[in-house]
């Protein structure tokens, strides 16, 4: 036997479908068109797609930030390969040594 569900239950439910209906439709979109699409079916606010263009940005911004520092350590890590080639040494043996060179330096704090 079911139990009967409240006006609030019922809208709470059918929301929490639509979202996940929206999610699963932006998460599978490839295109400019089909991603305003989704954002569309929100039915956001424009202050709430004020923050969801900030939240985009942010996120953006991460994600660049740290796509930069893989490729610099890859590079990096391509330098410390060729001076090991150059000097007829591992790779494990340069970075043992650099960090034997390492200067000590005082705590920041």
């Amino acid at each position: 036997m079911s139990t009967p569900l409240s006006l609030e239950e019922a809208v709470a439910s059918l929301e929490e479908f639509q979202h996940k209906s929206v999610n699963s439709d932006l998460s599978s979109a490839r295109t400019k068109e089909q991603m305003a699409a989704c954002i569309r079916e929100l039915e956001y606010s424009e202050k709430r797609m004020l923050l969801l263009i900030q939240a985009s940005n942010q996120v953006l911004e991460e994600m660049q930030r740290l796509a930069l520092k893989k490729e610099q350590i890859q590079t990096y890590k391509s330098k410390i390969i060729n001076t090991a080639k150059e000097l007829n040494m591992s790779y494990h043996e340069v970075v043992q040594i650099m960090a034997d060179m390492k200067p000590s330096t005082p705590s920041k704090k």
